[in-house]
């Protein structure tokens, strides 16, 4: 193996001492010019001083690349990747197509039906009020739209300026839209939910439009609707 460098620098060789061979284009290289990232640790004798040396990772594949190939190997491997992800993401954009048709199908059956199935909700809403010449807070139900249930989904919480997730019921209203459930008493149905939090209605994304169409197909067949 020749002794120096025989990658180019400024269009001539760089000629530092070569430590390798690349097996990709059979040219020696220098540590500068070596393909893999440097790795760092301690000296072992003069630990107590907290030396620092570099060494190349002599296991790895690209400890035996020149940092030419090394570079276009790697732009392959994320071309391939971003294709690989580009496909991924039309596979994923047709499933969501076919449950968004699907989901609207469900909608339809229901609403000619006469929408069985559907609960009625109210919220327990505590307020101040005005009685002889005083104030007094009292709790009063708050009707809200009925809705088919759809089970127990993840909703982001803010309040009081604090980030926090928690698995609240949910039901579809007729316009489409999910809406938090309500219990008997008119409180958040679902697991660690807070009460005092409220939560806008969101649309059937595709993380939750699958579990969605399975819930409205359940409910479906219940009331002997084929669809």
């Amino acid at each position: 193996m020749p002794r120096h460098c025989q990658l180019l620098v400024s269009d001539d060789e760089c000629g530092v001492t070569a430590v390798a061979r690349c097996f990709i284009c059979s040219r020696p290289f220098c540590p500068s010019h070596r393909g893999t990232d440097e790795v760092f640790f301690v000296n072992e004798y003069p630990r107590l001083l907290g030396e620092v040396r570099t060494a190349a990772v002599p296991s790895t594949p690209s400890a035996h690349q020149c940092i030419e190939c090394f570079g276009r190997e790697e732009r392959k491997r994320e071309e391939a990747l971003q294709r690989e992800n580009d496909q991924q993401a039309a596979a994923s954009d047709g499933e969501f197509a076919r449950h968004q048709e699907r989901l609207a199908s469900l909608r339809r059956a229901l609403e000619d039906a006469g929408c069985p199935g559907m609960q009625p909700q109210h919220k327990k809403v505590y307020e101040k009020q005005r009685v002889l010449f005083r104030d007094r807070y009292a709790y009063r139900n708050e009707p809200r739209e009925p809705v088919w249930p759809v089970g127990r989904i993840e909703a982001r919480v803010v309040n009081n300026g604090t980030h926090s997730r928690a698995h609240y019921d949910y039901g579809l209203r007729r316009d489409g839209l999910l809406t938090l459930m309500y219990n008997s008493e008119g409180y958040c149905a679902g697991e660690h939910v807070d009460n005092s939090a409220e939560i806008a209605a969101r649309e059937v994304d595709r993380y939750v439009i699958k579990h969605v169409v399975e819930q409205l197909e359940r409910i479906c067949l219940q009331h002997g609707l084929s669809v």
